[in-house]
């Protein structure tokens, strides 16, 4: 039971991270955007929000955008519908759900390798989905193992923020530099 204790009171300290109650600022609206994909060379998709309210953390632009789920699929080139959550975020919709969260935003700020590298270490820890021996994905999952326990970004450094377009279309986040 002390691990629940644990586990609970990291989530209501990762959740105030997000929501003001720590170093860490990021505010994002409650009320849907919209989110269009393509390609980026510099992630597994680029993310563009609009309709996102004037003063929130999040706002109109591009992003680098991960997926976190490999079995369903997402179009690109059109609009989706999209409920932003913090990866902190002990609200955020079942399917999102992980205790792994902060190892992605720890990879996320400690990126090796290439797009797909980056991408197939966040799979390895939200979808499971890697299981190969490419040695710079391995130095990103081991660097997150040694350090990325509890890891709550800091300033100057990348959260990742959940865009749910449902749960039976694939499950992305964005970057976000608060």
């Amino acid at each position: 039971m002390t691990d629940g204790v644990i586990t609970f009171s990291l989530a209501v300290r990762q959740w105030n991270e997000c929501n003001g109650g720590g170093e860490k600022v990021i505010d994002v609206p409650t009320d849907p955007v919209t989110m269009r994909l393509g390609l980026w060379a510099s992630s597994y998709f680029k993310a563009t929000l609009s309709n996102v309210p004037p003063g929130y953390t999040v706002v109109n632009g591009d992003y680098l955008n991960w997926c976190c789920d490999e079995e369903n699929e997402i179009g690109t080139g059109v609009d989706h519908i999209v409920t932003l959550y913090c990866s902190y975020d002990p609200n955020m919709p079942p399917y999102f759900e992980s205790d792994n969260w902060d190892m992605v935003n720890y990879i996320l700020n400690h990126k090796q390798g290439d797009k797909s590298e980056v991408q197939a270490a966040i799979w390895y820890f939200i979808d499971g989905g890697y299981t190969g021996s490419d040695p710079e994905v391995l130095v990103m999952i081991n660097d997150a193992l040694a350090n990325g326990e509890d890891f709550v970004p800091g300033s100057g450094q990348w959260i990742a923020v959940i865009c749910d377009a449902g749960p039976d279309i694939q499950h992305t986040f964005i970057e976000v530099d608060p």
